[in-house]
């Protein structure tokens, strides 16, 4: 039978090491779940811009609707899987008034995105309109004119 004085030391030893592999444990679920929610979120972002890209090209009035219609209808699938539901709401409103106008307006969608997308960058909302700039080039020379719009 052990003594005595050797129970205090083996005991403090024992719940030393269950301490500390409890700690790792914890320590190593926490940085797991902190890189899932970062990839997670990296994962957004990329697509969220991906999604932007696609519906601004397919916002551009200067555009054919046949040099436009994949990068819209590209945009709209992807934000039905990445959007949140309020991006999701915008985006029914403006199918349907596709589907039955031929015309629609994907503002209200834009704008919800830049939110979207600078809340995920940490950047402070903006409440004012996008503002898009679009320059024509007039003429043939190598030093045309150029009207903005």
């Amino acid at each position: 039978m052990l003594q005595a004085h050797y129970i205090v030391p083996i005991i403090s030893a024992v719940l030393g090491l269950v301490g500390a592999i409890f700690g790792v444990l914890l320590a190593h679920r926490f940085t797991s779940e902190r890189d899932r929610s970062q990839k997670r979120r990296e994962i957004l972002l990329k697509n969220l811009l991906e999604i932007w890209k696609d519906l601004e090209i397919g916002s551009r009035d200067e555009l054919d609707i046949c040099d436009k219609k994949s990068n819209l209808e590209n945009g709209i699938s992807m934000l039905q899987i990445f959007g949140s539901l309020k991006q999701i709401e915008k985006t029914n409103i403006f199918v349907n008034e596709m589907a039955s106008a031929n015309f629609a307006d994907t503002t209200p969608i834009m704008v919800e995105l830049r939110n979207e997308i600078r809340s995920q960058l940490g950047l402070e909302q903006i409440d004012g309109p996008i503002n898009w700039l679009r320059i024509k080039l007039i003429g043939n020379s190598k030093s045309r004119p150029v009207s903005a719009s």
